[in-house]
């Protein structure tokens, strides 16, 4: 409704803007990850809600094999649920980010695998630790050589599956380095607990705005000048986005304080004799449901 309003409001043509708001909310009711033609038919990109919906089809599918495969044919099912995804990829883009959603699995099993063998927990063997750094060393003459980079949205990945292992590979370790980061102290640490901290508010103040705000009108209006219109696009969207989170903080600090001062009020107290009706109304005001004793 909020893409209508603008849409209609910035070019006062209804037919154009009904052709608009329907690419956003087909591509949002399909789980899109990017914009995609259907039968002719072009879908915007349901905006960052990709990733949860691929997470979601990634643990199903992972469960999935977890309790039918035996645990030594595991890697195997693994192996070929993404190979699975990637020829899908080459064929056609499937909906509801049933591609991503396996491509994502591996990631999924080496959390899995990282918790149960506490990878995360215990020093590294030197064979392990030099085979995350070669992973991500070959992704970057990956997409130095092919010049393109690993997508997992648009489904590319400049040395085909390798490419998927390698990205579970370099993600392991960049894990363990923020880890050990945040046992450190100083201003980057602290900007980086903050946002992790607010990763939820903005992932969704991002997927709304993403989707209601059409940002392609930056581009025609800014067409003269790209580079301001892209910095005022990141002002705008990085401004709404701090705005939002802070007054959800306000918010939040305001309940705590209201619950801890009523916390402090002393119990109701009914003089004898006193109608019920009357000893109801005058505790109706306590709102943390205290018991009253009648």
């Amino acid at each position: 409704m909020l893409h209508f309003i603008i849409h209609y409001k910035t070019f006062q043509y209804l037919p154009g803007t009904i052709g608009e708001s329907i690419k956003v909310t087909g591509g949002f009711l399909l789980g899109l990850p990017h914009t995609a033609k259907y039968f002719g038919q072009e879908f915007f990109s349901c905006g960052p809600m990709w990733y949860l919906l691929a997470l979601m089809v990634g643990w199903v599918l992972l469960d999935v094999i977890l309790n039918i495969f035996p645990e030594r044919y595991v890697p195997w099912a693994v192996a070929g649920c993404v190979l699975l995804g990637w020829g899908a990829s080459l064929v056609w883009e499937l909906p509801f980010c049933l591609i991503q959603g396996a491509v994502v699995v591996p990631y999924l099993y080496i959390g899995f695998l990282a918790k149960k063998k506490h990878l995360l927990d215990e020093p590294l063997p030197p064979k392990v630790f030099a085979g995350l750094l070669a992973a991500t060393a070959l992704i970057a003459v990956g997409a130095l050589a092919t010049r393109t980079t690993d997508c997992i949205s648009l489904a590319e990945w400049s040395l085909g599956p390798l490419s998927i292992f390698l990205v579970g590979a370099a993600g392991l370790l960049f894990i363990r380095l923020f880890m050990r980061l945040s046992r450190g102290h100083g201003p980057i640490v602290h900007f980086l607990e903050a946002v992790g901290r607010r990763s939820l508010n903005i992932f969704c103040v991002h997927t709304v705005e993403i989707i209601a705000i059409p940002w392609y009108l930056m581009v025609a209006k800014f067409s003269a000048q790209p580079v301001l219109g892209m910095w005022l696009q990141y002002a705008i969207s990085l401004g709404s986005i701090w705005l939002v989170c802070e007054l959800l903080r306000v918010r939040r600090a305001l309940i705590i304080r209201f619950s801890l001062h009523s916390a402090e009020r002393p119990p109701c107290t009914i003089p004898p004799g006193t109608d019920m009706f009357f000893r109801l109304l005058r505790c109706s005001h306590h709102k943390n449901k205290r018991r009253i004793r009648l």
